[in-house]
């Protein structure tokens, strides 16, 4: 998801409640968010760790722990990396990745648009998108149409930022066999303009005496 439609650099809070199993973990931190979708974070709870994530690389660094990790990877938007989301999709984004639409249905104030995308004919992924006066309320995206393992997105509470639209609370629920296996609850909350007080303090340089471990996804 891009972030270009919300003005930016701003910076904000957010928070995650990890249910999977019978465990629940919390995990709270700031982000800041920059032109040309980079993305820094800062996470105090549970443990100290910063990141900077931009379109083909992950940056990890952990002080405690004088460690840190530069991870290559291929981008893909339909990979949901472990981090918030805060811009509303675009109407054209599952066309604009190759996906097909093959059902459109209009009920009232809501729509149900279905996508199917046959890159691997094998296993056909299908995303099923629900949207409520012009919100979209609900994703589940099916990488097996055989069994029932889909990851369901709920978008809870839209809000507004300088006049934009920006996602407020949502949750990422994956199913096994039908099965819920790990949900996910993000909040997003204290979004502001960001200041050069929140770049440098959110914004984090690795001294030269930390060995950088290189990893690629690729």
């Amino acid at each position: 998801m891009s972030i270009t439609e919300i003005l930016i650099p701003i910076v904000l809070s957010f928070s995650q409640i990890i249910f999977s199993g019978n465990s629940e973990s919390i995990i709270a931190g700031e982000m800041l968010l920059m032109p040309n979708n980079e993305i820094f974070i800062s996470i105090q709870e549970p443990l100290n760790q910063k990141m900077h994530l931009s379109t083909n690389n992950t940056f990890i660094y952990y002080p405690d722990e004088k460690r840190a990790f530069n991870i290559e990877h291929n981008q893909s938007d339909l990979s949901l990396q472990n981090i918030p989301q805060i811009e509303p999709l675009d109407s054209n984004y599952y066309v604009q990745l190759g996906f097909k639409k093959v059902i459109e249905k209009v009920v009232r104030d809501t729509i149900i648009i279905q996508y199917i995308s046959t890159a691997n004919k094998k296993t056909p992924s299908l995303i099923t998108q629900k949207i409520v006066a012009a919100n979209t309320s609900q994703i589940i995206i099916a990488t097996n149409l055989g069994v029932a393992n889909y990851l369901q997105l709920d978008f809870i509470e839209y809000a507004l930022f300088n006049q934009k639209e920006y996602i407020k609370n949502y949750s990422v629920s994956s199913y096994k066999k039908g099965a819920l296996i790990e949900k996910t609850t993000y909040f997003i909350k204290d979004i502001k303009d960001a200041e050069n007080s929140d770049i440098e303090r959110i914004k984090f340089i690795v001294p030269p005496e930390i060995n950088i471990e290189l990893k690629s996804f690729n």
